[in-house]
Formats: C-alpha cells, sequence, structure tokens
C-alpha cells in the first residue's frame, strides 16, 4: 500500500469517527419505537363486511422527541379458528399510518395482531396487542310461526276461530232452509 492510500484510509476512519462521535455526542438516540391502531378495534364484525384496522407507528428518541416511522413495512398476522395462521405486508406512508382491510371472513372466531421489525443501528421490535375478533355467521329467516295475542295462548285462539266458523255455516244453512227440512214433523193423529 503507497503512503497515498493509507492516508485516504486514514482520512476515511476519521471522517467515520467524527460522524459516529457527532452522533452518539448529541446525546440523543432512538430509544424504541411504537405500533398502535388509532382507534378502538371491535370484537365482532358483520357476516360478509370487511374489517379495516389504521395503525400509527412512531420512533421514539431518548430525548423525548417523535417522529413517524415512515416507509416500514408492518406485519398483519391473522390466527383461524382452525390454528392456522396468515400474514400480509403493508408499509407505512410518510406519516406513519398504515391502513389494513381484512375479511370479509369466514364465521369464526380469529385472532388478529401487527409488528414490526425496524433495523437502525441496532435492531428493535414492535408489536400491538392481540384482537380477539369474531366474525358473525349469516343472518337466518325465522320459520312461520302463529301471530301471538296478548293475554290469549294460541290453543284459545284457534277455538275461538272454529266456533266463529261454526256458526258461520249453521247461519248460512238457516238462511237456506235446510235446518226447517231437518226439523222433525208432528205427528197426524
Amino acid at each position: 500500500m503507497n503512503k497515498r492510500s493509507a492516508a485516504l484510509v486514514i482520512l476515511f476512519a476519521l471522517a467515520l469517527n467524527l460522524c459516529l462521535y457527532a452522533h452518539f455526542a448529541s446525546g440523543v438516540n432512538l430509544d424504541k419505537i411504537s405500533l398502535r391502531p388509532i382507534s378502538d378495534v371491535p370484537s365482532s364484525v358483520a357476516y360478509g363486511q370487511t374489517l379495516e384496522i389504521t395503525l400509527k407507528g412512531t420512533k421514539i428518541y431518548s430525548d423525548g422527541s417523535k417522529k413517524p416511522l415512515a416507509d416500514e413495512t408492518i406485519t398483519c398476522h391473522i390466527k383461524y379458528p382452525d390454528g392456522t395462521e396468515k400474514t400480509s405486508t403493508k408499509t407505512t406512508a410518510d406519516n406513519g399510518y398504515v391502513t389494513f382491510t381484512i375479511g370479509p371472513l369466514d364465521p369464526g372466531q380469529y385472532q388478529i395482531w401487527f409488528d414490526i421489525k425496524y433495523k437502525g443501528l441496532e435492531t428493535y421490535y414492535a408489536t400491538t396487542d392481540v384482537f380477539t375478533v369474531t366474525w358473525e355467521a349469516a343472518p337466518t329467516t325465522p320459520g312461520f310461526t302463529f301471530p301471538t295475542i296478548p293475554g290469549l295462548s294460541i290453543e284459545v285462539a284457534l277455538l275461538i276461530i272454529a266456533i266463529i266458523i261454526i256458526i258461520g255455516v249453521v247461519a248460512i244453512l238457516a238462511k237456506s232452509g235446510f235446518l226447517a227440512k231437518l226439523r222433525p214433523r208432528e205427528p197426524l193423529y
């Protein structure tokens, strides 16, 4: 190695040292990252509907300052009722937000959570709580039921209807004269 190459290596090492010193001497370092939903996650979703969950990723520094977790990949985990797990990923926007649309899923209970593995000078992990969400079954159409009248049972209502029908039939027969023909005649002496 000639003197010129050695001088360049030394200058590069000094410049790198100076950059690292400036970074660490400021005392402001990335402390942790945060990943959280910006609204409540419902415990149930109607049949055939989707669930939208918006998350916010934030870098939190040692001095308490915060910056959006921009252009980072967030993983969505869905654990199905049969125990299988599926994942999908999305990238956060410049403001640190990302929205996942989940479903519609088959009726059942699912566990959903999100996480990120952020690599800076160190590797940081952040994960959300595990949300248990139930997709409801399709609504069923009820079968025929007799209407109820308050205070009356179905049997009493049917009996009243039968009596009204019988009275109506007797009235029609009486008007036609049929019942008069059935009357016993008085014997002639």
